[in-house]
């Protein structure tokens, strides 16, 4: 139990086999909203509260509590909020945004690949570019955006933009977001649908996909979000992006094959440099599949220490910030801000992938299977192997 100076606040949290939370929160914006896992197969392959793709699965309508014929079912529910007064009136001028979603056939393996683009960007003029994760958003707390998605792919288009407080209509969820008449659709290909919402606070934030989730966040399509306080300026010099996804999408959450961890849309990054005495912000975001990730900054094979300064984008209670060894094990959904500032010019290995398992107990002596037997009938294939990057620090 966290005393009331200790409480923190949060949008995605970890929560193990067996264990429990505590949470509390206030209905201040009307409309539609879900309350859900961030593990994608842990609710339907379909569709996200759509029924444009594929067929209804009536059979599954009394499976969970909700009087709506829609598709996504599992860890989810769905939650109205009434409203009470007038809604909040939009300040100020609009920037206005495009974002376009791509798809390319075979990219990993059979699977397709995707990517968000946005205007005004190198990959924009560029037809084959198809860059993961999809550019960062740097925005200004209390500017209005407006934000037009357009779908350039085979698939159907949904955006949600993960952690920022916003109203119900462009939170993303198609067929759901919303209230009475006004219900957000999801994008068919060819078409584009434009929302507006205003970031209300700073901090590190994401975009996803919410349609065909498993698939198309598997795919490549999700991105950073960094909003800044007015007069802010945001320098990746100093400001580091380590987006987490996966090289596809797994056939089988249980047995594999999985694919392979990337960071910043790659398996295996290249080296960074970074400068001793200089202060650095890692920010840590995590969509890589349906499973804890492990990430260390390592010098030799012990973590430095690092400061965690925010989590979901709100800053961390002072009992929560301190210094401490640079090794998380964080879910997808989750989003992490550290503050690290090598002293002295030396080798830094980052490190991420699956958690290790446990030791296993000691066990009678038996003879050990042949190193080349191939693993029973219905065994996991194995996790996917950890990655190590170097970081020169000079």
């Amino acid at each position: 139990m966290y005393a009331t100076a200790q409480r923190r606040i949060g949008v995605t949290e970890v929560r193990g086999s067996f264990q429990t939370v505590s949470l509390a929160w206030k209905a201040e914006r009307s409309g539609n909203w879900i309350y859900h896992c961030h593990y994608a197969t842990h609710l339907s392959d379909l569709v996200a509260l759509d029924t444009e793709k594929g067929s209804l699965d009536s059979t599954m309508l009394g499976h969970h509590a909700s009087d709506r014929p829609h598709q996504m079912f599992g860890l989810v529910r769905g939650i109205s909020i009434a409203p009470k007064g007038p809604a909040a009136a939009v300040n100020g001028p609009e920037r206005r945004i495009r974002i376009i979603q791509r798809e390319k056939p075979n990219v990993y393996g059979s699977q397709p690949g995707m990517s968000f683009v946005v205007d005004g960007t190198p990959e924009a003029s560029d037809p084959n570019a198809m860059p993961v994760p999809g550019p960062t958003l740097v925005l200004e707390r209390g500017k209005p955006v407006a934000v037009t998605i357009v779908n350039q792919s085979d698939d159907h288009a949904a955006v949600h933009w993960h952690g920022i407080e916003l109203e119900s209509y462009p939170d993303g969820v198609p067929g759901w977001s919303g209230s009475g008449k006004s219900i957000l659709p999801s994008i068919a290909p060819g078409d584009s649908l434009t929302v507006r919402w205003t970031p209300p606070r700073a901090g590190s934030f994401m975009y996803h996909t919410h349609f065909n989730e498993a698939m198309q966040m598997g795919s490549g399509l999700y991105g950073p979000i960094i909003v800044l306080e007015p007069g802010e300026r945001f320098d990746p010099e100093t400001d580091k992006i380590f987006f987490f996804g996966t090289a596809g999408t797994g056939t089988n959450p249980v047995f594999g094959p999985f694919p392979s961890f990337v960071m910043n849309g790659k398996p295996q990054p290249e080296a960074m440099n970074f400068k001793a005495g200089t202060r650095y912000r890692l920010r840590l975001f995590n969509l890589a599949g349906d499973t804890p990730l492990q990430v260390s900054l390592d010098a030799g094979e012990a973590p430095v220490n690092w400061r965690p300064v925010a989590k979901d984008g709100f800053p961390l209670p002072p009992s929560q910030g301190t210094a401490r060894p640079a090794l998380l094990v964080f879910d997808p959904g989750e989003i992490y801000d550290f503050e690290y500032t090598p002293a002295t010019a030396e080798e830094l290995t980052l490190r991420f992938g699956p958690v290790p398992p446990p030791p296993a107990p000691p066990q009678a002596a038996s003879a050990p299977p042949p190193s080349d037997a191939p693993p029973p009938p219905g065994a996991p294939s194995g996790p996917p192997p950890t990655v190590s990057v170097a970081i020169h620090v000079r």
